[in-house]
């Protein structure tokens, strides 16, 4: 609807333009008029025109509303009852006091028990109970199993066995082996991999007869054996 206004508006201003001056794009007065003049009042009239039948379209919905109410005997809510006038400026501020129900039984529950935690203070700072403290102390773990092999059971004579220990790190590993004759202890302690391997020498043992090899590592220990060849 606008574009019609401002269409009009640029011809209309183009034809006085032609007729004050000099026609523009026609050669003659007349051509100007037919090509500005009655374009630009169509236009206007166009807008206008549409401007006049919106606003008839909306008294019309307005009347239309005014009589369906009228018809409908409709009216505006109303108080029941008797309603008395009151001036904001006259009127006296009164405070409602809400009552609030008294619970004794609560009362005398928060009293005693205030009573009883005065009385375990006095008790406390008199010296007839003394509090308890949590003592706690760190402990290390009894190592009570250990794993041990041997790389070779049946070993020759003058050879070396690896025997492996597994168990708690850090702790320390003896290792006594029970020849036929004698008995060789040998010692390690078990790296952070949780293993120690010790080197044993078989020496001249005795052919066919069983080596028990006897391990202990902390509190623990376990039992392997070899026979040389």
């Amino acid at each position: 609807m606008w574009i019609l206004y401002l269409i009009g508006i640029v011809l209309l201003i183009m034809f006085a333009k032609s007729m004050i001056l000099n026609p523009i794009l026609f050669k003659k007065k007349w051509q100007a008029v037919l090509g500005y003049g009655v374009p630009g009042i169509i236009c206007l009239l166009l807008f206008f025109g549409s401007i006049l039948l919106d606003y008839n379209a909306q008294q019309a919905y307005f009347k239309d509303q005014s009589e369906r109410i009228a018809s409908s005997n409709w009216q505006p809510p109303t108080v029941s009852g008797n309603v008395t006038p009151v001036k904001a400026t006259t009127a006296n501020s009164n405070y409602v006091s809400i009552p609030i129900t008294n619970n004794s039984d609560l009362q005398k529950g928060l009293s005693d028990l205030q009573k009883d935690l005065d009385n375990l203070q006095n008790s406390i700072d008199s010296g007839k109970i003394v509090p308890v403290v949590a003592n706690t102390k760190n402990t290390t773990p009894a190592n009570n199993n250990i794993n041990v092999s041997l790389d070779n059971h049946s070993p020759r004579k003058n050879s070396i066995i690896h025997l492996t220990v597994t168990g708690l790190p850090g702790s320390k590993v003896t290792a006594i082996c029970n020849y036929k004759t004698t008995t060789t202890p040998y010692t390690g302690v078990i790296g952070n991999n949780g293993k120690a391997i010790i080197p044993i020498k078989i020496g001249t043992s005795t052919s066919g007869f069983p080596v028990n090899i006897d391990v202990t590592a902390g509190n623990a220990k376990a039992q392997t054996s070899f026979t040389a060849q």
